[in-house]
């Protein structure tokens, strides 16, 4: 798994060099409900749990913020209420919060189960500010930064435990009628200047976003009347630095004045260089400038709207990133299958590679279902495989609550 990670970032690398980086909202992943309407046009609240890149001070008595936080500006929930989707919003994300200490310890900075906690103190069913309903507002979660910089880096199963106690809280948040989820990976934060050429970082973070999704698709199958959408912030982040000119920025990898303190990328910002913000992608040596939040805010409302129309346009059934093309083995890694062309262009572990439109396409894989014979289905390839059960006739994993054969046309997660 961790060598298919690291080819995988090699590669996403050269698509970029080799054709330009995509958008966030183009490789994103959005689980939708057949029978729960997303009509985010409509949305009047959004409620928001995070850390230091998502925070705008709220007091959690009076449920009133002064918006100040570490980008030295808005950062992207305000530039998302205002001016891009007027919304109400109720943020309780506090700087260097990780989910939860039981598993990464950093206790001291509101981690998410402390700010789940207020939540239902102050919003939960008769509470005095439970104004918000399910089919009007938009969940929001962003961890992982933190987590990442505490947690044991020799304990494998601490990405599952993380998740565990988020999709806990997330479970609660759907009983007080929460309907609606936006969950975000963890950005590129390699490229920052605390983790600059830091390999581990490099290769925890692709772990951590794609155990993320793998939950956050997993709660959307078993709660079916919820939406759930998956935003990547890491690629948005790379198509940002790639086209830096378009948005002014001319600085991706110096600071504009700011501090971090104690790895948790707790910090403040300040002109101390008489640096001109607008200009830098770094506030500090962990937090964007507002001239990163906003088109990031941007690229998440384009995401948004676009799960709205697509889920018109489907009745409901528009799984992106994941069902849309069938056997599609490069749809989980974010690409199409090639429909035009048979050329192979490129080929790593995960499979061969064509080019249609400038753009990299998986060349479809053929592969008999050697599970056949045994009474059973072949895994469908339009996600990648975990390997839940392996005997000697092969590697097994769970679909639709059926064991499946895993085979040479599906991609290991």
């Amino acid at each position: 798994m961790m060598s298919f990670k690291l080819i995988f970032l090699a590669f996403t690398a050269l698509v970029s060099t080799a054709f330009g980086a995509k958008k966030g909202s183009e490789t994103s992943f959005a689980y939708m409900s057949e029978t729960t309407p997303f009509k985010y046009s409509e949305f009047k609240d959004i409620i928001i749990f995070g850390d230091s890149y998502t925070t705008v001070s709220l007091d959690f008595n009076t449920m009133t913020y002064t918006g100040s936080n570490m980008s030295g500006g808005k950062n992207w929930p305000q530039f998302l209420i205002d001016p891009i989707h007027p919304m109400k919003m109720w943020n309780f994300a506090v700087s260097g919060a990780a989910v939860d200490p039981k598993v990464v310890g950093n206790a001291q900075f509101t981690p998410m189960t402390e700010q789940y906690s207020y939540f239902l103190k102050n919003m939960g069913t008769g509470k005095k500010y439970n104004t918000w309903k399910g089919e009007t507002t938009l969940f929001a979660i962003w961890f992982g930064i933190n987590d990442l910089g505490a947690k044991n880096r020799n304990d494998s199963s601490i990405d599952e435990r993380i998740a565990d106690s988020m999709f806990s809280m997330v479970e609660g948040m759907y009983k007080e009628g929460a309907r609606h989820f936006m969950f975000i990976y963890v950005p590129n934060i390699e490229k920052c200047p605390t983790y600059a050429n830091n390999n581990t970082i490099k290769t925890y973070v692709p772990i951590y976003n794609n155990n993320l999704n793998k939950y956050a698709k997993n709660f959307q199958a078993t709660h079916p009347n919820t939406n759930v959408m998956v935003y990547d912030s890491y690629t948005e982040f790379e198509y940002i630095m790639e086209n830096k000119a378009q948005y002014g920025i001319t600085n991706i990898t110096g600071t504009c004045g700011g501090f971090s303190f104690g790895g948790f990328g707790f910090g403040g910002w300040g002109q101390s260089n008489n640096c001109d913000p607008k200009n830098y992608f770094w506030a500090d040596v962990i937090h964007p400038t507002p001239a990163v939040h906003e088109p990031l805010a941007v690229d998440m409302d384009v995401f948004l709207q676009a799960n709205e129309k697509n889920q018109k346009l489907s009745g409901g059934n528009n799984n992106t990133n994941n069902n849309t093309q069938g056997s599609c083995w490069s749809t989980a890694l974010g690409y199409p299958c090639c429909k035009n062309t048979s050329e192979v262009v490129y080929v790593d572990e995960s499979g061969e590679w064509g080019v249609e439109n400038n753009n990299w396409c998986g060349i479809a894989k053929t592969a008999s279902c050697w599970a056949k014979s045994l009474g059973f289905e072949c895994c469908s390839t339009n996600s990648c495989r975990n390997v839940v059960y392996t005997d000697n006739d092969g590697k097994w994993d769970v679909e639709n609550n059926q064991w499946c054969g895993i085979t040479s046309a599906n991609t290991i997660c």
